[in-house]
């Protein structure tokens, strides 16, 4: 075992090298076309031929330039689905430009990790059906093909993502009484009784006092009660819980319940 220089003068660096970096830069994407340079790999049809633009691939790290125009003939010989494919084989150090197809279905693709193994992979950049006088290309499969973003959208789609998360999963909401007009009022508590262990509840007693409490109070059939003093005197808040139902009231028959809302 031993240190290998890589980004040194005089070093000798391997094209896995810079793959495996490229490979984890980008998001750990087996296969993609890298946005905006060129035109993206476009694609078009015409003529019983598959047309595409300039732009760069990149397959497990390991980048590819396609030439502005580059052309895939495909024969008009019956009803068949296919896909144009960028073919990397390590294992013999090809790259070819191809089309595989079938007569009903769709083309099973070879895709192995080239991270892991010097194997082979197929990536499909256009998808078409054809019969003996027409060819149509897949446009949704174009536009959904994988792309390799820059840095700076990476950061900007993790955050949309991780913020999308946070509000799924950390909010607040504030619970409405089956009957507003009860002295006793109940609350149906149904949306939150998957993490309900995970949620705080803040209860108001008007201008009497405010309660804040962790939801492992509610457990099935329970009854709890909490104290608080009003001029000198105790009084109590009881709780009482049962299939997704939470009844509060007090002690004093006066003290009534305004407000409940539930942090998650």
């Amino acid at each position: 075992m031993a240190l290998r220089k890589i980004t040194f003068d005089g070093a000798t660096v391997s094209s896995k090298d810079d793959a495996d970096i490229n490979y984890h830069l980008f998001n750990l994407l087996p296969a993609g076309i890298i946005k905006g340079l060129g035109s993206s790999v476009s694609v078009s049809a015409g003529n019983n031929t598959i047309t595409f633009g300039a732009g760069y691939l990149q397959i497990y790290g390991r980048r590819i330039y396609m030439e502005a125009n580059t052309q895939v003939a495909v024969t008009l010989d019956g009803t068949r689905n296919g896909y144009v494919i960028v073919d990397l084989n390590l294992a013999q150090n090809e790259l070819l430009l191809s089309k595989v197809e079938v007569a009903s279905g769709w083309p099973t693709l070879i895709q192995n990790n080239l991270s892991t193994t010097v194997g082979r992979y197929q990536f499909p950049i256009a998808k078409y059906a054809k019969t003996a006088t027409s060819l149509t290309l897949d446009v949704a499969f174009t536009n959904n093909r994988p792309m390799i973003k820059p840095l700076d959208e990476l950061v900007s789609s993790k955050y949309a993502a991780i913020y999308s998360w946070v509000e799924s999963n950390y909010n607040n909401a504030l619970l409405q009484p089956l009957d507003p007009e009860a002295a006793i009022k109940t609350y149906n508590i149904a949306n939150f009784t998957d993490d309900i262990t995970r949620c705080l509840l803040h209860v108001r007693l008007g201008r009497k006092a405010v309660f804040t409490f962790s939801g492992h109070h509610l457990e099935d059939s329970s009854v709890q009660t909490l104290s608080y003093n009003y001029y000198g005197t105790n009084h109590f808040l009881t709780i009482e819980y049962k299939n997704d139902l939470m009844v509060l009231y007090s002690s004093h028959v006066e003290h009534e319940v305004t407000a409940v809302e539930v942090f998650r």
